[in-house]
């Protein structure tokens, strides 16, 4: 006879200064959108907190390449202003009320965005140092009590369980 076991939940909430929003929609589906280049993202989750779709649209403005020099350009401050505005309207539309969520762990490899419990020096410890391994261990022991995890949304968020950024 098997046990089935309930998926973790982490929590997120809206870290504006790194481009993540995060609320619950009127019919209770929790978001999460933000920006990546040429989009703005949202990813619609369940009650239970897994995944069941989402959804992008272009921004009105994006930033172009030099073709001199491969380098990204930034927009001027009021084509940002403009994608602001957009993006606060989008958010409008999708229903979106500011909140916390609490989903199950995902991934997108088109936007390279996710939730992992464990970052990578924890889940593939040291063979051949065992002194090097306990500690590991112990480092790993320390994250899963804590509650800690990985949030991936254009770079690499170490968050606390309360869903707020402890390094990134």
């Amino acid at each position: 006879m098997s046990q089935e076991t309930t998926p973790r939940l982490f929590t997120l909430q809206t870290h504006e200064e790194y481009g993540f929003h995060t609320g619950v929609r009127a019919d209770g589906t929790q978001v999460l959108a933000g920006g990546f280049h040429g989009h703005m993202v949202a990813y619609f989750f369940d009650a239970q907190g897994a995944m069941c779709g989402g959804t992008r649209q272009a921004w009105k403005h994006t930033s172009t390449v030099n073709p001199r020099t491969g380098l990204l350009l930034t927009l001027p401050s009021t084509l940002r202003k403009e994608n602001e505005q957009q993006f606060s309207a989008w958010l409008k539309r999708l229903d979106f009320a500011p909140g916390p969520i609490r989903v199950q762990a995902f991934g997108d490899e088109e936007y390279q965005t996710g939730i992992e419990e464990l970052p990578s020096h924890l889940r593939e410890l040291d063979e051949q140092d065992p002194e090097g391994r306990a500690d590991d261990e112990r480092m790993r022991d320390e994250w899963l009590a804590r509650g800690s995890f990985v949030f991936f949304w254009n770079n690499d968020f170490f968050m606390n369980a309360d869903g707020t950024v402890s390094s990134s």
